[in-house]
């Protein structure tokens, strides 16, 4: 009777402590995550604050290959003049008008917005001598909830029909890859219509993209199998102390 007495104030000492424990431990967890979460808001905002991505990397604000001669810009939504942005959206609707419609919709309105949105960030590429543009890049820094991680969001690159397959898509790739190494980024993520076989050959045949963990056809979600989100990881660019 005794030995059974003692064995249960012994299991109820050990209840109390593994319960004061987790207690612990889901505190620790909190605090981490808030930790965690005020880093990561660090260094979203710090690369916003950039002013110039290309700065750092000046060889990249010229492409003179296959005939071209091409000058890189870099430009935060808000230095976008309004005939620049018309042209970028009057391209996006050009390009991909009827592949929205035959998957998410396509409306000018919803599309004028998300490509207006104040943490949008652009790269034009425009002719040196015409100073036209003919190609540009849209891109954002987030904060990915499904990688519980900062990425680099590409949200499309989109190139006048005269001047595709000349390399410039693979070019601003590699752009993006160097500014979402540079600022601290993890991955550089992007989204394709499963239909779109040339961009989607692209970017897993020849930029090596993978399919990430979170794509719908990997998370088995039925609603979203027109489109597929590719992912690289990136190299962080921080020296070692």
């Amino acid at each position: 009777s005794t030995g059974l007495h003692s064995v249960f104030n012994s299991y109820q000492m050990n209840t109390k402590q593994t319960k004061k424990e987790r207690k612990q431990q889901r505190k620790q967890n909190n605090k981490q995550v808030i930790e965690r979460n005020k880093a990561t808001k660090a260094i979203i905002n710090a690369a916003y604050t950039v002013e110039d991505q290309l700065a750092s990397f000046k060889p990249f604000t010229k492409y003179t290959m296959q005939g071209l001669d091409l000058e890189i810009k870099y430009y935060p939504v808000s230095k976008v003049t309004s005939d620049l942005f018309n042209w970028a959206f009057n391209l996006t609707k050009t390009n991909m008008q009827e592949m929205y419609e035959q998957t998410w919709g396509w409306k000018d309105s919803s599309k004028k917005t998300e490509m207006s949105e104040s943490d949008a960030l652009y790269l034009f590429a425009f002719e040196r001598e015409s100073k036209q543009a003919v190609a540009f890049a849209h891109f954002r820094f987030i904060y990915e909830d499904n990688k519980n991680t900062e990425v680099l969001y590409l949200y499309e690159i989109q190139v006048e029909a005269t001047y595709q397959g000349k390399g410039i898509g693979k070019f601003f790739m590699m752009i993006l890859e160097l500014i979402g190494s540079k600022n601290e980024m993890k991955w550089l993520l992007l989204t394709v219509f499963k239909e779109n076989t040339r961009a989607m050959e692209f970017y897993t045949k020849k930029l090596k993209y993978s399919i990430d963990e979170t794509s719908p056809s990997v998370v088995d979600l039925p609603d979203d199998e027109d489109h597929e989100i590719l992912s690289k990881p990136l190299r962080s660019m921080k020296k070692n102390t």
